[in-house]
């Protein structure tokens, strides 16, 4: 490969990268996902290349392709951990929801009295 078609190949990585990351922080991981396939064929091309013995006169453009790719990737891990730790949080709270409920009762300690199976609101007698 020439070294206008390795750039093309970086630039559609980290257009990619990109694009994946831009979804994830807009909350549209699932569509983050849809992009797997074309991003691993893109890397598949691109490993290719850095394994090829005609690249060793390349290798400073190489580097600095796999240095910003590895960049965009990282961050995109970070935000693939965050989306997967929000989706954790709501699994917990939606279970906590249905197991029990506070009603603003303490007991002679402060502790909030929960209220295990009660589904729904209640009424406060004045």
């Amino acid at each position: 490969m020439n070294p206008d078609e390795v750039d093309a190949l970086a630039a559609r990585i980290k257009e990619i990268l990109l694009g994946e990351r831009d979804l994830l922080v807009s909350g549209q991981a699932a569509d983050a996902l849809a992009l797997a396939e074309d991003k691993s064929q893109a890397i598949e091309q691109f490993e290719a290349i850095v394994r090829s013995p005609h690249s060793a006169g390349s290798r400073t453009r190489l580097r600095k392709h796999l240095t910003d790719i590895s960049k965009i990737s990282k961050e995109n891990e970070l935000h693939f951990i965050a989306v997967r730790n929000g989706v954790r949080n709501l699994i917990v709270r939606l279970e906590d929801l249905g197991q029990s409920t506070s009603a603003g009762i303490y007991n002679q300690y402060g502790d909030g009295v929960r209220f295990s199976g009660s589904v729904g609101g209640y009424e406060k007698k004045v």
